[in-house]
This record gives C-alpha cells, sequence and structure tokens, in this order.
C-alpha cells in the first residue's frame, strides 16, 4: 500500500468521525431545545372574590402546604430541570373552612409545560384559583379555565381520587 493512499484512507476515516461527532452533537442540541428554560417558577394565586370567607388550602407534593386567606394571595415554588428526568408537581387544593370544594390538579409537568405557548416562553406558570374553576395562565393577566372544582359528594361517589391531566393547550 503507497503512502499516498494510506493517508487518503485516514483523512476518509477523520471526514467519517467527523460527520458522526456533528450528527451526534446536533440531535443532542435539537433534544435540548424543547425545554426553553432551565429554571421555573410556579405560582399559584387566591383569586376568590370573598377569599376571607373562603380560604384556599393546598398539599403540592414534594414542595408543601399553604392556605392562601386574602385575594391575590400567593404561594409559588420554583426549581431547575434536568432533561433526564420527568419533573411534575401534583397538588391537592381545596376551597373553604370545611373543604367542601377540592380538585387534585397537575401544577408542573415538564413535558406539557416547557412548550413555548406553556411555561416554557417565561419560565413561569400561574393557577389563578376562583370560586367558579382553576385557571391556568403563563403572563398572570390572561387566564384559561383548567379544571373545574370536584364538590364533597363527589368524592364520596369514588373510591380514590385521580389527578386530572390538563391537556397542552395551542393558546393560553
Amino acid at each position: 500500500m503507497s503512502k499516498s493512499s494510506v493517508n487518503l484512507f485516514f483523512l476518509l476515516a477523520i471526514i467519517v468521525v467527523s460527520l458522526f461527532i456533528t450528527q451526534a452533537v446536533a440531535v443532542s442540541v435539537q433534544d435540548k431545545g424543547k425545554h426553553t428554560h432551565y429554571k421555573y417558577t410556579v405560582y399559584i394565586l387566591n383569586g376568590c372574590e370573598s377569599g376571607i370567607e373562603m380560604p384556599i388550602h393546598g398539599q403540592c407534593f414534594h414542595v408543601g402546604n399553604f392556605t392562601l386567606i386574602r385575594l391575590w394571595q400567593q404561594y409559588h415554588w420554583s426549581f431547575s430541570v434536568s432533561y433526564t428526568k420527568d419533573v411534575t408537581y401534583q397538588c391537592n387544593l381545596s376551597r373553604g373552612y370545611s373543604r367542601s370544594q377540592w380538585q387534585s390538579i397537575i401544577a408542573f409537568n415538564i413535558d406539557r409545560d416547557s412548550d413555548e405557548r406553556r411555561c416554557g416562553g417565561t419560565g413561569e406558570c400561574y393557577w389563578k384559583i376562583t370560586k367558579v374553576g382553576i385557571y391556568f395562565g403563563n403572563n398572570n393577566s390572561t387566564w384559561t379555565k383548567a379544571y373545574n372544582w370536584s364538590s364533597i359528594s363527589d368524592h364520596n361517589n369514588s373510591r380514590f381520587v385521580r389527578p386530572q391531566q390538563l391537556p397542552k393547550s395551542a393558546s393560553p
């Protein structure tokens, strides 16, 4: 084998390896691009006009418990995401002193909420609790109804509570 054919072989090998590396980096960047932010903040706001009469109670798994009494009082938490882990925060919310109205919500899910139209554009997710339901927003001004309240009678007719998954919204 001549010296020029050996050089040509090594040159072709370097080109092939470079193409594989370039393709692997492009796929890696494309996968990471689906999550716009690394850090998110979830806000839960008391939007009930009669907040003093009807406090909002919440239990968010892996985050903590809270009670919102005053109008526009809020509870929030921030976290960083990893692209290798499923990040989901579920909250059980109830309304009133007797907690007669309740709902289990998915407050954050990385696959749903990292979308640019959800929380991915701002890194912030807002949930406004009202007397007629629970609303989602990503800018604290435009709201979409996401959940209705369930009542104690609904709970008594079921053996357990299944959290409702909020479908991806085309527009917030």
